[in-house]
């Protein structure tokens, strides 16, 4: 049985944040054939250009803001 210290909780909560935010992060990097992860050749339809990505991010940042 694990004892959790409650005090320690939102410690543990913000650590488990940072990595799915990472792993999140990583997976987007893999779409662009950037970063720790590749797509497997069976997903390689889904490859996005990095100059398309920046434009759609740029569009996405003016609609939200």
């Amino acid at each position: 049985m694990v004892k959790w210290n409650l005090a320690e909780i939102p410690k543990y909560v913000k650590l488990l944040h940072q990595l799915v935010t990472s792993e999140q992060d990583q997976r987007c990097r893999s779409l662009r054939n950037m970063g720790y992860y590749r797509l497997g050749e069976r997903y390689l339809h889904h490859l996005v250009d990095v100059d398309y990505w920046a434009r759609v991010k740029e569009e996405q940042h003016r609609s939200t803001g």
